[in-house]
């Protein structure tokens, strides 16, 4: 794209995570976003170039952030980001589309899908040790690649970079469904399968019911029978003296 991408990149740098800048580099190299925030990221900054950016430029396409996160906030110079106010953020800048490279982040995506965007987001892990700095950088570059050579094609790029356990992809609207490539596809059409299987058995047993259920003409022969047993038991018991 060499007219650049209309993308707000945003990373507050750390002394923890040193690899930022250089996915700084890689982006900038490869997408020439129209915004960069990066440095020092306070709130009022990053609220600033958001409605700067907008008033001059119009909405931009995308939101990329890349900083230490969980499920409930991100972090900026000046402290943490809840994520009602990244998902409110997101959505005064316009973006179509956000990548969150940044541990744990899964569990904002919800909410940022939730109001119309596809978004990128590195998985949650069940001990919390999130994903390594190169790891990061490393899908970054990836995925701005991809997402050059497809023309923007936010999905297209995402199923054409290699497939890892670390990151998820979330279509705009669907904010409590990741999906995982052709592992996603595999699995669906498997558990379609189990559930025809099953149908298909519940359809023979229906089938078997009807065909075993008796006429109507032998209903009204098991009730006149039952009338003509009981009827003989009276006579039996009047016989005796018993009624």
């Amino acid at each position: 794209m060499g007219r650049g991408v209309n993308v707000i990149l945003v990373v507050p740098f750390f002394g923890d995570l040193p690899l930022l800048a250089s996915e700084v580099e890689a982006l900038v190299n490869t997408l020439q976003p129209r915004r960069v925030l990066q440095g020092d990221v306070t709130e009022l900054r990053l609220a600033a170039a958001i409605k700067d950016g907008v008033d001059r430029g119009g909405a931009f396409d995308g939101f990329w952030l890349a900083t230490h996160s969980n499920e409930r906030s991100v972090q900026l110079t000046d402290g943490e980001l809840s994520r009602d106010a990244l998902v409110n953020y997101i959505a005064q800048s316009g973006a179509e589309w956000v990548v969150l490279n940044g541990c744990e982040s899964e569990g904002l995506a919800a909410g940022i899908a939730a109001i119309g965007c596809e978004v990128l987001a590195v998985a949650m892990t069940e001990d919390g040790s999130g994903i390594k700095d190169r790891d990061a950088l490393r899908m970054a570059a990836q995925f701005a690649v991809a997402l050059d050579r497809t023309g923007g094609d936010f999905r297209a790029a995402f199923e054409s970079i290699p497939q890892t356990p670390h990151h998820r992809y979330f279509p705009a609207g669907e904010s409590t469904r990741a999906y995982n490539g052709d592992q996603d596809i595999v699995k669906t059409l498997a558990e379609l399968v189990v559930k025809v299987n099953a149908l298909s058995q519940q359809m023979e047993g229906v089938k078997a019911a009807l065909e075993n259920r008796p006429t109507a003409a032998q209903v009204l022969g098991m009730v006149l029978a039952g009338c003509v047993f009981v009827l003989m038991l009276i006579f039996i018991l009047i016989g005796r003296g018993w009624l």
